[in-house]
Formats: C-alpha cells, sequence, structure tokens
C-alpha cells in the first residue's frame, strides 16, 4: 500500500504524482503575523463538527479522494492516518514548511501509538520547483520518527509560540539534530527580527541595497522617491526600536521591541509586546 503523505503549500504536486496513495496538503502561513488560536489548530486536526466552516477542517485540502476514503476524511487526522501502514512528512526547507513540520509533529507526540508509522522525508530542496517527474526520480532519506524527533519538536514550537523571541534563540544552543532542516530555518527567521543598528531585518536590507543598485541604472530618477520612502521608514523604524517602543510590527512577533547584545559569539534578544497583542500566541 502506498503511504499517505503530509506537506505543506509548496507540496500541491505530491498530489497528483504516483509516489503516494494521497496527499494532505496544509497551509497555514506561521511565519506572518499572530499564529492561530490553540483551540483553531486543534479544531483543524480534529473530527469535523457543525462549527467547521469551509477550509477549517485538515480534509479540506486533500488531493483525489478515493471512493472508499470519502466516508473516512471527516475523521480527526490521527485515526484517518491510522488506516495506512506508513505516513510520510514532505516538508521542504523553508521556513514555513519546517514550522508545519513542528506543528505537526508536537500534535503527534500526544499520540505516541502513531510513531511506528511515521517518517520524515529530508527535502533538501525547495518543492514547488520539483515537477512529478523529478518528485519520482530524486532519492530521499526517510527517517523514522522516534522521541527525539517529537521532543525537538515540541521544544521548538513552544519556543515558537513564545511572547518574545528570547526562547528561539536560547533553541540555537540546544542539540537540533533530529531536524536536520529545523535550524537553518530558524536563523533564516531569527535574521529577519529588526537590527538594533537599522531597524531592519534581512530581507528589508537585502531589498534596500537593491534599490540602491537600480538607482544607479538609467531608471533610478524613476524610483528615487520610492527609495527614499523606503529610507525614512527603516530611520522611523530603528527610531522606535531605539527607544523601546512597543509598537514595531514584524513578521515573526507581530509586535516587537528588539535589542540585541553579543557576547561570546552568542546573540541574546529581548522583546517587548503591547498588552493588545498578549493572547496572540
Amino acid at each position: 500500500m502506498k503511504p499517505l503523505i503530509l506537506t505543506g503549500d509548496s507540496g500541491t504536486q505530491l498530489m497528483r504524482s504516483d509516489l503516494a496513495d494521497l496527499a494532505i496538503v496544509f497551509c497555514f502561513r506561521f511565519v506572518w503575523g499572530a499564529l492561530p488560536a490553540p483551540d483553531v489548530l486543534a479544531a483543524y486536526l480534529a473530527a469535523r463538527s457543525d462549527k467547521h466552516g469551509p477550509g477549517a477542517h485538515w480534509s479540506d485540502f486533500g488531493g483525489l479522494w478515493r471512493q472508499g476514503d470519502k466516508g473516512r476524511k471527516d475523521r480527526g487526522l490521527v485515526e484517518f492516518c491510522q488506516q495506512y501502514e506508513t505516513v510520510e512528512l514532505w516538508f521542504d526547507t523553508r521556513p514555513n514548511d519546517q514550522l508545519q513540520l513542528i506543528w505537526l509533529l508536537d500534535y503527534f507526540s500526544s499520540h505516541p501509538e502513531m510513531a511506528a508509522r511515521l517518517r520524515l522525508r529530508l527535502v533538501d530542496y525547495e518543492l514547488i520547483r520539483a515537477n512529478t517527474e523529478e518528485l519520482g526520480r530524486w532519492k530521499m532519506l526517510a527517517v523514522p520518527v522516534t522521541g527525539d524527533e517529537f521532543e525537538t519538536a515540541s521544544l521548538a514550537w513552544q519556543a515558537y509560540r513564545a511572547m518574545t523571541p528570547e526562547a528561539c534563540f536560547n533553541l540555537l544552543r540546544r542539540d537540533l539534530n533530529a531536524l536536520p532542516l529545523f535550524k537553518p530555518a530558524l536563523l533564516d527567521l531569527l535574521e529577519e527580527l529588526p537590527s538594533a543598528s537599522t531597524g531592519l531585518g534581512a530581507t528589508e536590507i537585502r531589498l534596500l541595497e537593491l534599490i540602491a543598485r537600480v538607482t544607479r541604472s538609467p531608471m533610478g530618477s524613476s524610483i528615487s522617491r520610492g527609495f527614499a520612502s523606503v529610507a525614512s521608514s527603516a530611520k522611523w523604524k530603528w527610531a522606535l526600536c531605539s527607544k523601546g517602543s512597543p509598537t514595531v510590527r514584524h513578521r515573526l512577533w507581530r509586535a516587537l521591541t528588539m535589542s540585541y547584545a553579543r557576547s561570546a559569539g552568542i546573540i541574546i534578544a529581548t522583546a517587548t509586546r503591547p498588552t493588545g497583542e498578549a493572547g496572540s500566541r
């Protein structure tokens, strides 16, 4: 029997491949804004009820359902998975995929009977770039899921849900080898936090560098006003950071003030959240 595949939104082509009996796609965007409330996430994976609206249940994003499966698609995810000998987790290197992976592993950790069925595929490339033929040709290691993977995922998910990023920085000091693709993704996420010297994250700095190069091109005059606007925004953001204001927006924590201190090569981060955001994570 072919396995059941659980994957992120970049793995939609797995629905059309012959690698799985069925592929389920998870589409939460954990890298931006406030995380869904715990009860929302729990309801998403639970058995369908009258309270579930369109898109609010895991089965709403399945592939081609077999006739025999349609009667079971309203079950909770764990109960549905138990009809398969193998359940493969296909999540690539992108931060959002890795966050979805630790969320699901944290969920499965409460059902230890699932461990024998779970296999973690180490997808070290972006799934969205692969077509169905390449997916069948490329070989990726399938790692059995054990207590180490469950423990690491639960620690990571708890840290990411924390009110401040300090717990995520502390994760960097721990052994995360059970989930080898997670640490690079975590580093990418933390680099997006606003720098104390500029108030900008890594993507914003790269954007400004790109704009700076373009302004020196023949088309530069047409975007100079946009560059000035971005630069002004950066100056404002830096000022808020330096004053410890609790209103700075950020892609990891919806409202965040960051200050960095480097000591013996270890980054220590502190942050504050506005009172109105306290219940969002």
